[in-house]
């Protein structure tokens, strides 16, 4: 089966023209694809120079590490340094090597590109040979270059890496900077070395390393930065270099000291001058990043903005070719379709044949509007006199219902007026006869409440009698108060008169004792007087008398001394009873005092309770009497409520006998209501059936649509 061919003309117009417009945009897209993968080449070369300066870097701590290490086993060789210090040297190599070994496995390619195996086993064979004692100072230098020279073949190899050309240029300068740091460093460790000791074998290979350092600090290949260049100038005019110069050149005694601060300083600033250098090669390489990165952004925003306008250009121009002919052809489909939509016009653009058949047509149509709209109009004046009958009629019918329920409403309300008539009669009658009942209840409550005020006068004059024999009481405590303190006063007087004669008692019977005590010494000394007047004889018996006499009279007031003593004590004894007998009476005085005090203090509550009785009593007497007068009034009021309550029944009588009345005449016109009620029904029936037909009419000829209508339909739209 020979398969069928598509021609071109066969196609849809937007099929044609979008063909027309794709094609300009596909060579768009191609030349900015070409753009865009430019500026991504750049960010990924600045992101692998990125990776190449850390590798680079982490490289030049590897060379500087093995200069350090060869300076440290030179001298440790020229026992200058400790063991412990060579073996940190050696570890921090160790370290340097581990950390670029990391930064190489992060990227593959680069690890099998970089292969440091060779350098480790060329590291750890100079460091096998540098420990034999017999080892010369030159042996150790060629050792440790060999792993530098191993070093610097990575370092040339980054260098040739197809990077940008300013990065490669600071790597050939760092590594220039290198050299000239591994000959200072040489420099300084033969200048130690000679400063100790006179090894004349090391004033050429210190010369040749003074000579390189100096050829490599001012290379004029280098590219450097101006703080660099000021520094590299400043080491060259240092007094650190002139001190290794001395050391090494002339031979001069020097200070060890001094060289060695002199080597440290120079080691130090090629140190820092490689760290600077590096630094600002990763500050070039990040801002370079940062520009690619902006570029591509400014890239992608550039071609995106361009491809949207040419896209937008190209619907415009497209869009301006079809619309015509689209708007043609859906004026003609919806005609087509039978929609009677009259006020659709073709389009008329130009004088080319669609022109002139989009004109002609419009004629046709235009003689057809005016035909139909004059059919509508007489339709709708048709319809509009129908619904005004038919809303009149409505109107009719509602009236009718309305009045036939406000009958019914009316009737319905009749009859409950009818029944509240006569609930309202009965409550008034048993509204009589609970006022009679009241009037009774309020004659026997008037008479109970005269009883209650005599009692309640006879209670107030109890109240007043009681009050006045209280008040009388008082003045009795009030006596007997005073009276108490009185004695208690007198016996705290008895009591204190009673210690007076007890403390004088008491100095009595110290008397009385130093009396006793002055008799004992008398008869003491009659005794012996009467001693000394036996042994004088004849001459002391008139002495003897006399002493006797005294004898006897210390005797006699002994006696009486005796006597004194013991009336005292029974005088004390009895103010003794008598101040206890004081002390108990003092107490009783007071217990009794409190006993007053308290009856006292109880009269007074008493007294107050009773007065405040009192006018309590005279309150309720006035509440009484005024609950009596107000007895007297509900009497008056209950009497003119029975009378008010007789005519409102004979009123309420007269109402239910109207109502009765008036329900009758209702319920007549309600049945006249009903008859009207059906004659507008039928005449309705008769309406709808008309009005059913004039509408099918008008919805047969209302799928025409006028200009006229749509004319009118703008110009409510324009009022609104």
């Amino acid at each position: 089966m020979t398969p069928k061919k598509v021609h071109f003309h066969y196609l849809s117009i937007d099929l044609k023209l979008l063909a027309l417009s794709i094609f300009p945009v596909i060579a768009f897209i191609v030349v900015s694809s070409i753009s865009i993968r430019s500026s991504l080449e750049s960010v990924t070369t600045t992101q692998k120079q990125t990776y190449y300066i850390d590798l680079y870097r982490a490289l030049a701590n590897v060379i500087r590490a093995f200069q350090d290490e060869q300076s440290a086993s030179i001298l440790n060789n020229a026992q200058l340094i400790s063991s412990s210090e060579f073996v940190s040297a050696m570890s921090i190599t160790d370290a340097t090597l581990t950390n670029f070994s990391t930064i190489l496995q992060k990227n593959e390619n680069s690890s099998s590109d970089f292969d440091i195996t060779n350098l480790i086993e060329i590291l750890q064979s100079t460091r096998v040979s540098a420990s034999a004692s017999n080892i010369t100072y030159s042996s150790l230098q060629e050792l440790y270059e060999q792993c530098t020279d191993e070093a610097n073949k990575i370092i040339n190899m980054l260098a040739n890496l197809p990077l940008s050309f300013a990065i490669t240029n600071r790597f050939v300068a760092i590594s220039i900077l290198l050299r000239a740091r591994n000959y200072g460093v040489l420099l300084g460790t033969f200048a130690g070395i000679l400063s100790n000791s006179n090894e004349e074998s090391l004033l050429f290979p210190a010369g040749n390393a003074y000579g390189a350092l100096l050829a490599n600090l001012n290379n004029p290949a280098i590219i450097l930065m101006e703080s660099s260049k000021e520094r590299i100038k400043n080491i060259n005019e240092s007094s650190a270099l002139n001190q290794l110069q001395n050391a090494i050149l002339f031979n001069v005694s020097t200070d060890p000291t001094k060289v060695n601060k002199a080597y440290n300083i120079l080691s130090s600033d090629l140190s820092q001058i490689i760290d600077n250098e590096l630094m600002n090669l990763m500050t070039i390489n990040s801002r370079t990043n940062l520009e690619s990165k902006k570029s591509l952004a400014e890239t992608l925003i550039f071609i995106s903005t361009l491809l949207a306008l040419q896209i937008l250009l190209s619907i415009i121009i497209v869009r301006s070719i079809k619309k015509p002919i689209h708007s043609v052809t859906k004026e003609l489909l919806v005609l087509a379709n039978g929609k009677g939509d009259l006020t659709i016009k073709l389009p008329v653009h130009g004088k080319d044949d669609i022109a002139k058949l989009s004109s002609g047509f419009n004629n046709f149509i235009d003689t057809l509007d005016k035909l139909i709209f004059e059919i509508i109009c007489k339709a709708n004046n048709t319809h509009n006199y129908m619904d005004n009958l038919s809303e009149s009629i409505t109107e009719a019918s509602q009236a009718e219902l309305n009045i036939q329920d406000a009958v019914e409403n009316i009737g319905t309300k009749l009859n409950s007026q009818t029944e509240s008539v006569e609930r309202s009669t009965q409550s008034v009658e048993r509204v009589i006869n609970d006022l009679s009942s009241l009037r009774k209840q309020i004659d026997g409550q008037a008479a109970s409440i005269t009883e209650s005020a005599a009692a309640i006068t006879q209670m107030v004059s109890n109240i007043q009698s009681v009050y006045k024999s209280i008040e009388k009481t008082s003045e009795l405590m009030r006596n007997l108060v005073e009276s108490a303190r009185e004695g208690q006063s007198i016996i705290e007087e008895v009591a204190n008169d009673g210690q007076t004669v007890k403390n004088k008692s008491e100095l009595l019977l110290e008397a009385n004792t130093l009396i006793a005590d002055i008799a004992d010494r008398t008869n003491l000394l009659a005794m012996n007087a009467a001693i000394e007047a036996a042994h004088a004889g004849d001459a002391g018996k008139g002495f003897s008398v006399v002493a006797d006499e005294i004898r006897k009279l210390a005797e006699t007031v002994a006696e009486q001394s005796k006597g004194i003593s013991e009336d005292l004590s029974d005088i004390q004894g009895s103010i003794d009873t008598m101040v206890q007998s004081s002390g108990r009476a003092q107490k009783a005085f007071d217990a009794m005092n409190s006993f007053v005090q308290d009856i006292f203090n109880l009269e007074i509550s008493i007294r107050n309770a009773m007065n405040e009785q009192n006018r309590s009593s005279e309150e309720i007497l006035k509440a009484i009497q005024s609950m009596n007068t107000s007895s007297q009034e509900i009497n008056r009021s209950a009497n003119a409520m029975e009378e008010e309550g007789e005519a409102i029944t004979n009123e309420l009588t007269l109402l239910k006998n109207h109502t009765k009345d008036l329900n009758r005449s209702m319920s007549q016109v309600q049945r006249n209501t009903e008859t009207i009620h059906s004659s507008i029904e039928k005449v309705n029936e008769l309406m709808q059936e008309t009005s059913t037909t004039l509408e099918k009419l008008l919805e047969t000829i209302k799928e025409f649509k006028t200009s006229e209508q749509f004319d009118a339909e703008q110009d409510e739209d324009t009022t609104e």
